[in-house]
């Protein structure tokens, strides 16, 4: 696939989210920027993409060929993570109706911890979703800027305003619906590519090896328990302590609702994951014909394979699951980030919502 069509597939793709975002924030207030009304399904749906990222969708598949379904522990982790914080944090918060999840914490342990805990989710969020934009945005880099000898400052400079305009006016609101979508889209895009991979095994007389052994390395109990403790540890505080998270679910009314849901979305996190694991066994296989690509970096094997070993359709859909993790890796942090520290750090500010969405 050359540079020209990418970058139309790409430019597509953003204009729809762009028009998404705008139907979803038409008669928006300012208020609606930090908490709306939504329903459980569609909340927990779009959280789905936060899970995932662009990340599983990249880096995983590469990984499978050294460390085989050693990651599959770790998920089943996270699905026990996700029972805690359903029956655990979402009653906690939901009691207090609040906009943040660190004035919980400074209604329980006082002002200097709120602030503290929110600065700790500002830094730490910067510097994680800086690095999953990164990895994603190095994409375009290789496929795109590098065409036109650009840096890879552009694709993440193009990425970063992109994002900035769509969620610019209604913050939350929007995201809701676009991560919802964004979230459908990086599912089928891990689907297609899949298939993809399978049929072209078939082309070439390939019976398909889809799973693999659970564990290597360590001892299979020691390794799974390790691995099986750290998903839930992950999940608590990563998801059940993240503002990035928790202020969407803070839009749902029915707490019994948004907890029968978040434990759907355990599953539904576990079996794409699962599937992404599928899809790295059938990759390390399809790499036997072509040793170069062995060697590439592990986030890079896929996109090198999939531009330039399957036919057009897998590669768009593919495509537009990579543009919709690029997206979904930032657009919400900017988005938490902004609330947190309007809420929690400059409570008396006179600094508008607006003004700190462009600093952050």
């Amino acid at each position: 696939m050359n540079t020209f069509t990418i970058c139309l597939i790409g430019l597509a793709y953003y204009i729809f989210i762009f028009a998404i975002s705008k139907f979803a924030s038409r008669e928006s207030r300012e208020g609606e920027y930090l908490k709306t009304t939504a329903p459980a399904w569609l909340v927990t749906l779009g959280i789905v993409g936060d899970s995932l990222s662009g990340v599983t969708y990249l880096s995983v598949p590469g990984t499978v060929e050294q460390k085989s379904f050693s990651y599959l522990a770790v998920c089943l982790g996270y699905m026990v993570g996700y029972v805690i914080i359903a029956y655990v944090f979402l009653p906690l918060y939901h009691k207090k109706n609040l906009v943040s999840i660190y004035e919980w914490i400074g209604s329980e342990l006082g002002e200097t911890a709120q602030k503290t805990s929110s600065l700790l989710f500002v830094v730490g969020r910067l510097f994680g979703s800086s690095a999953r934009l990164v990895l994603t945005a190095g994409v375009l880099h290789l496929f795109v800027f590098k065409a036109f000898n650009l840096g890879n400052e552009a694709s993440i400079i193009a990425v970063t305003i992109g994002i900035s305009l769509y969620t610019l006016k209604s913050g939350i609101k929007s995201l809701i619906v676009t991560d919802t979508v964004q979230s459908m889209v990086l599912v089928l895009g891990v689907l297609v590519t899949t298939l993809g991979i399978y049929f072209f095994l078939r082309s070439h007389a390939v019976e398909p090896i889809w799973f693999r052994p659970l564990m290597i390395g360590e001892t299979p109990w020691t390794g799974f328990i390790k691995s099986f403790f750290s998903g839930i540890l992950i999940t608590l505080s990563m998801t059940g302590l993240d503002q990035n998270i928790m202020q969407k679910t803070f839009s749902v009314s029915s707490l019994k609702s948004l907890q029968t849901n978040f434990i759907r979305l355990g599953v539904v996190v576990f079996v794409v994951t699962f599937i992404v694991l599928l899809e790295g066994s059938l990759l390390g296989q399809s790499l036997e014909f072509y040793p170069e690509l062995k060697a590439a970096a592990n986030d890079q094997k896929l996109i090198y394979f999939v531009l330039n070993h399957q036919g057009f359709i897998f590669q768009l859909f593919f495509l537009l699951g990579l543009t919709a993790a690029t997206l979904n890796s930032a657009d919400s942090v900017i988005t938490t980030v902004t609330s947190s520290i309007k809420v929690d750090l400059l409570k008396k500010s006179k600094m508008s919502l607006l003004q700190i969405h462009w600093i952050v």
